[in-house]
């Protein structure tokens, strides 16, 4: 039955005329507010969560960043405020694309995967650092020996957030896990041998678990408050759109966007492009960008879609960027 014939017969059964006046008027109130709810309930799980890929950064610890990857999309999917692209879907795309892993972290590849797995933001697993250690060490008791397995575990990592349509890094938050566990122990009395009775290699295991889901446990919910802000930002960027040179023809250089995205004849746009300026960023590892002056470009012809005109300085490419110059 529907829910507004549902929430009618509701309402009349509510107001018998038998029952008392401030009855029925409390019973109408109980009504009005449970058809409240019952409407509300399908806008609330019409609300799209926030979607994102998590992926290996594709460092020389790929095993770690795999491990974490799949930790944090476990988390992130029990969380539920953030919607995971599936693992299987990602690794087809990747295989069918060619993307290896230590490319698929620089911005063109982060943009070209983005758009094919339809997230506006993908977040990349870092490990910066990874050791799982054990010593053993023998110090007198009284009357005896004991011998002890220490195991020690260490893993650095960060989840950096970075947006589809422009390749910058939106966040990049960090955990860290340090820890020393004793694995086994025997103690010696003469002939008599004492032990702990634990495997030293299942207890390094469990011990390399806890730093693992430590990282996850701290990592995921930082990621799950940063995603939408960066999906928020992705946006805002979205509808801030730089107009790009599309192509050169004929000596014209042009733009793909026109006069619905407010360009007219006359209009002065700065031609830009990234280049590598050789240095890296000390705190991503990413190489430092700068944007490099191309040519000068003033408009001449405009359609709906696409503007065109001459570029004054060096041959515009595709991709380049044209920043508004303010015309005096």
């Amino acid at each position: 039955m529907p829910l507004a014939v549902i929430s009618v017969d509701w309402i009349q059964q509510s107001m018998v005329a038998s029952a008392p006046w401030s009855m029925r008027v409390k019973r109408l109130s109980s009504a009005i507010l449970g058809l409240v709810v019952l409407l509300a309930i399908p806008l609330v799980q019409a609300q799209p969560s926030k979607k994102t890929a998590v992926l290996p950064a594709g460092g020389s610890l790929g095993q770690a960043e795999q491990r974490l990857a799949n930790e944090l999309i476990t988390k992130l999917v029990d969380g539920g405020s953030v919607e995971v692209v599936d693992r299987q879907k990602t690794k087809t795309i990747l295989a069918e694309q060619n993307i290896q892993a230590t490319d698929r972290y620089s911005p063109e590849s982060a943009t070209r995967l983005g758009k094919l797995l339809g997230v506006p933001t993908i977040v990349f697993v870092r490990i910066d650092s990874y050791s799982s250690t054990t010593r053993v060490t023998n110090s007198p008791i009284a009357f005896g020996m004991k011998t002890t397995n220490t195991g020690s575990v260490l893993l650095k990592g960060a989840a950096q957030i970075l947006d589809v349509e422009t390749g910058a890094i939106l966040a990049a938050p960090s955990a860290e896990f340090a820890k020393d566990g004793v694995l086994a122990e025997v103690k010696t009395y003469g002939n008599i041998r004492k032990s702990s009775d634990t495997d030293p290699q299942v207890e390094l295991v469990k011990l390399n678990d806890s730093a693992f889901n430590s990282l996850a446990q701290e990592l995921a919910p930082k990621i799950a408050i940063a995603i939408p802000a960066a999906a928020a930002q992705s946006q805002a960027t979205v509808a801030q759109k730089v107009p790009k040179v599309a192509g050169v023809q004929s000596g014209m250089t042009y733009l793909n966007a026109g006069s619905t995205s407010g360009i007219k004849a006359g209009d002065t746009f700065q031609i830009t492009r990234e280049v590598d300026s050789g240095m890296q960023d000390p705190d991503t590892h990413q190489p430092i960008m700068r944007k490099k002056k191309v040519c000068l470009l003033i408009i001449s012809d405009v359609d709906d879609s696409i503007a065109s005109g001459k570029c004054a300085g060096d041959a515009a490419q595709s991709g380049d960027r044209a920043v508004p110059v303010a015309n005096h």
